[in-house]
């Protein structure tokens, strides 16, 4: 719906071909193409350090929010 609001709605079928997200983690949820089920959740395991975000997730928000705003801040 909010696609069609906005008047994305050519990007529809690439919303239809992700595949669902499954929970990892407590507020985490993944979507994985090109492995099973175990692989991923040891790839999520292996790159969570002092997070519940995996590490590659919260460098990215680091460096968006950096790009967007010219800094980072808050707690990631």
């Amino acid at each position: 719906d909010a696609l069609r609001a906005a008047g994305l709605e050519d990007r529809l079928a690439i919303l239809e071909r992700t595949p669902p997200a499954e929970p990892m983690g407590r507020g985490l949820y993944v979507a994985w193409a090109g492995a099973d089920a175990f692989e991923a959740r040891q790839l999520v395991q292996a790159t969570l350090n002092k997070s519940r975000l995996p590490e590659p997730l919260r460098i990215a928000h680091l460096i968006g929010a950096a790009l967007v705003r010219g800094q980072s801040r808050g707690r990631v």
